[in-house]
């Protein structure tokens, strides 16, 4: 397992250079492996500021049958994609949003700052997607203007 690495090809780089180690210490490793990625995680901030979170909660948080119509300009299938949001600001500044959209399932991490962590993708390509589709569809609706 290899953690906290950018990309794809450093992986591959850091790999690389522990199997020189391994054989330098007389460990042989197969020179025919594969690699693969479980968890892409990425953080950044989103062009929103001032984000609602106690209103996200109050609109997604333990929805066991969501009232669809009361949440103006938020469609069914949006709401069926936002799975739970968690947050307790005692304990912890940021909602945790668990996010759902055709195949991709991913959890963020949303602070009032407009910051966020995204975890579960499984390339840099899906945590994009995921990224900009919860930006449009459930941040922007939720930035304090």
């Amino acid at each position: 397992i290899v953690t906290g690495i950018k990309s794809s090809k450093e992986a591959k780089k850091y790999i690389e250079e522990l199997r020189k180690v391994l054989k330098s210490i007389g460990i042989e490793t197969p020179d025919d492996y594969t690699m693969s990625i479980k968890n892409f995680v990425a953080n950044g901030k989103f062009d929103y500021t001032n984000i609602d979170i106690n209103k996200l909660l109050e609109d997604y948080a333990g929805r066991a049958e969501p009232s669809y119509g009361r949440i103006p300009g938020v469609s069914k299938k949006l709401l069926e994609s936002l799975e739970n949001v968690e947050y307790n600001p005692e304990q912890f500044p940021g909602a945790i949003v668990k996010y759902k959209k055709d195949d991709i399932e991913v959890t963020f991490l949303v602070f009032h700052t407009g910051s966020f962590v995204c975890t579960g993708a499984k390339n840099e390509e899906e945590a994009e997607k995921a990224i900009t589709s919860f930006e449009k569809e459930v941040i922007s609706k939720y930035a304090k203007k």
